[in-house]
């Protein structure tokens, strides 16, 4: 979503991308479709590669990025692009930077990590190429999370016209309550229960393995039924015993209620998988139902950190948007989740182009 690009990077950098004005830079045209083009379908002999990364040396290993692959290229071009634009913003920042008790500290991303970064011990402080490094990783992570979960979210909802009528009646309800030309809060964005049920899921991680892995227990019902991320991946830091919360039967027959992780084991937790189990989302697991999780959202919940920023995000978008326009999808179009890092949304037969999702909008009469 070209939205996703335009509004916190000026807030968190003093950088803008020109998504909206048809104007985009060298950084912002880096990151069009870079995960879908770089990382899709990737040939046999990469996968197998990747795989034996673990048996070769470090040192070595760092040079894998200078590997003329397509993967390889893309983004080792965002990384130069993004290093460079990130140098540029932190020479300015330092110029321009003046924190005195007479002046008001600003608190855009920058600010914070300038002052964050000279308030620590010296032993601590970031160095130049981390921070740079930091600031690029922001970029990417931060643009690319969103702009999933909102797609997905869009798409679902010109699937059920009925759902976004709820979600719209909802909002005017809350609006003809505000003064006029009043913004929402976030304790108003909070109260549109319904609007939240399509945003909010919980993710129990630590059913799957009873491992505490994410402490976190909501997002979203989006996210349930179209996760970011297929999988995560963890490597043991010692030996244990996990306990599984259902029996598993093995390959070779055998039921086991136990897991043994030896210490430098890797393993992959499918968040695709355990999002559509039947045993714990129901018979209805491989549909997207907001109506289940209006009985959590009663509950109080709360998210922490970059969570409950991407939550706030996510809210402000859909409600502005689902506010003043309608949504549908065209004739035709079959829409397929591509792996590519992060599960970005393609057009059947059209895997080629890139990222797409072509929907039908139109004003709110």
């Amino acid at each position: 979503m070209l939205d996703v690009l335009t509004y916190p990077y000026p807030a968190a950098f003093h950088y803008h991308f020109g998504a909206l004005d048809d104007a985009q830079n060298e950084l912002s045209k880096s990151m069009d479709n870079l995960f879908a083009t770089a990382r899709a379908c990737p040939p046999k002999w990469n996968v197998l590669f990747k795989a034996l990364w673990r048996y070769i040396p470090t040192p070595i290993l760092r040079f894998v990025e200078y590997i003329p692959t397509k993967e390889f290229l893309r983004f080792r071009h965002f990384k130069t692009v993004s290093r460079r634009v990130a140098k540029e913003l932190v020479t300015q920042k330092i110029s321009s930077m003046e924190i005195t008790p007479e002046n008001e500290p600003r608190r855009d991303f920058m600010s914070v990590l300038f002052r964050a970064n000279a308030s620590e011990d010296p032993q601590y402080r970031l160095d130049e190429d981390e921070v740079l490094s930091q600031m690029g990783t922001i970029i990417l992570a931060g643009h690319d999370t969103v702009a999933s979960s909102l797609s997905w979210m869009l798409y679902e909802l010109a699937k059920h016209p009925d759902d976004q009528k709820r979600i719209r009646e909802e909002i005017r309800a809350l609006r003809a309550q505000l003064p006029a030309e009043a913004a929402f809060t976030i304790a108003d964005l909070d109260s549109l229960s319904y609007t939240n049920a399509t945003i909010k899921v919980w993710l129990g991680f630590r059913h799957i393995l009873s491992l505490n892995i994410y402490p976190i227990d909501s997002l979203q019902e989006t996210l349930r039924f179209h996760p970011i991320l297929p999988a995560i991946s963890r490597t043991a830091e010692e030996d244990d015993i996990v306990p599984l919360a259902v029996p598993v039967v093995t390959s070779d027959g055998q039921t086991i209620k136990e897991l043994h992780v030896s210490k430098g084991q890797d393993f992959s937790i499918s968040i695709c998988g355990y999002n559509r189990l039947r045993s714990v989302w129901g018979d209805d697991a491989e549909s997207w139902n907001p109506q289940r999780f209006l009985e959590m959202s009663k509950e109080k919940q709360t998210t922490v950190g970059v969570y409950a920023n991407f939550v706030i995000e996510l809210q402000a978008l859909l409600v502005e948007i689902m506010e003043k326009f309608e949504f549908s999808v065209p004739e035709g179009v079959e829409i397929l989740r591509l792996p590519a890092g992060f599960m970005v949304p393609v057009v059947k037969g059209k895997m080629s182009e890139g990222t797409q999702m072509p929907l039908l909008v139109s004003l709110v009469e």
